[in-house]
C-alpha cells in the first residue's frame, strides 16, 4: 500500500485509523510519501493492491493440515 500526502505530519494519524478499520491481516507493507500537491485538490491519494482469494476459501490462514486437525 502506498499512500501519497500533503501533509504528512498533520495526515498520518487520520490514515492508521483508515487502515486499521478497513485493512485486515495479512497486513500489507505501507509507504507513506509527502508530495506538494495532488491532481483535483485532494490531500491523500491511497494506491493499494489487492488479491481476491480463490473460489471456496474461507480467507482462513490455517493449512489444510491445521483445518483438518480442528
Amino acid at each position: 500500500m502506498t499512500s501519497f500526502h500533503t501533509d504528512v505530519e498533520a495526515q498520518i494519524e487520520a490514515m492508521a485509523a483508515v487502515q486499521k478499520a478497513h485493512v485486515k491481516a495479512p497486513y500489507p507493507a505501507w509507504t507513506a510519501i509527502g508530495v506538494a500537491k495532488i491532481l483535483g485538490g485532494g490531500i491523500t491519494e491511497i494506491k493499494i493492491t489487492a488479491k481476491k482469494p480463490a473460489a471456496g476459501r474461507t480467507g482462513s490462514t490455517k493449512s489444510g493440515l491445521e483445518r483438518s486437525r480442528s
